[in-house]
């Protein structure tokens, strides 16, 4: 059994994580302890309610899907798309976490929303849909959220900082790509400022953690097959370069 320390290593170098219910409220936790004291990128969060549901045509979004909000997550009527029925008041999980559930169904499947704050700070929350009733693990490969935002960069930055949570600087998105590129095409990486870089470990499994773009939710992780799509492109790129450094030594020899 790997520790939690260990699990977020492995996921910063894999981009495979999967959380169990109690994994992933303590997750919440860190998470909305995180954005409590530091300021998070504005694509991480919205301010605005998504409308996600549509009962004429009975679409859905692909679920889960979570996402983090800046306030107090409370639509009012069915400004979400859809009408829901609280089960109980807030609860309290983990440590210091608080939450409210609500039900509904669209099409016969039965959704839930489920919305996570901190009991001392509900300046942002986590909002969360999904089917059924019974709490699935939580895995990272299906895990989606709202076009536009950027949930995977701030997973990816909290786990950095549970696993060196006194040396942990944070690395931008624009930073992180430029590490990746770096990482693939086996040029030296530059330092930076913190004990432990994902980009710059001992091959541990034939996986490094990419992004994938789709159409609709482009941050998704995934590993092998997109690893040698980008492998493919740097050796492409690689590729092109060297022919054109020699088409011009020939030329210039010629001429």
């Amino acid at each position: 059994m790997l520790s939690t320390q260990e699990q977020y290593r492995s996921f910063l170098i894999t981009g495979h994580m999967r959380w169990e219910s109690r994994e992933w409220t303590e997750f919440t936790e860190h998470i909305l302890r995180w954005v409590s004291t530091h300021t998070p990128p504005e694509d991480a969060y919205t301010t605005e309610r998504p409308i996600l549901f549509d009962k004429s045509s009975g679409r859905m979004p692909p679920l889960p899907t979570c996402f983090l909000y800046k306030g107090k997550y409370i639509p009012s009527s069915d400004t979400d798309g859809l009408f829901w029925k609280p089960s109980r008041g807030q609860v309290v999980v983990g440590d210091h976490l608080l939450r409210r559930y609500h039900y509904a169904t669209l099409e016969d499947v039965k959704l839930r929303r489920q919305v996570s704050y901190l009991k001392d700070n509900s300046q942002y929350c986590m909002v969360e849909y999904s089917t059924g009733p019974t709490r699935l693990p939580v895995c990272l490969s299906t895990l989606q959220t709202l076009p536009d935002r950027d949930l995977t960069s701030l997973i990816v930055t909290v786990a950095r900082h549970l696993c060196d949570p006194q040396g942990c600087s944070a690395i931008t998105q624009k930073e992180a790509r430029e590490r990746m590129y770096l990482a693939t095409s086996g040029r030296k990486l530059p330092k930076i400022e913190t004990e432990f870089d994902p980009f710059n470990q001992p091959p541990q499994m034939p996986t490094v953690a990419v992004r994938l773009n789709g159409q609709m939710y482009p941050d998704v992780m995934r590993t092998c097959s997109a690893t040698l799509d980008v492998k493919k492109e740097v050796d492409e790129e690689l590729w092109q370069m060297t022919n054109f450094n020699l088409d011009a030594d020939i030329w210039t020899r010629r001429y």
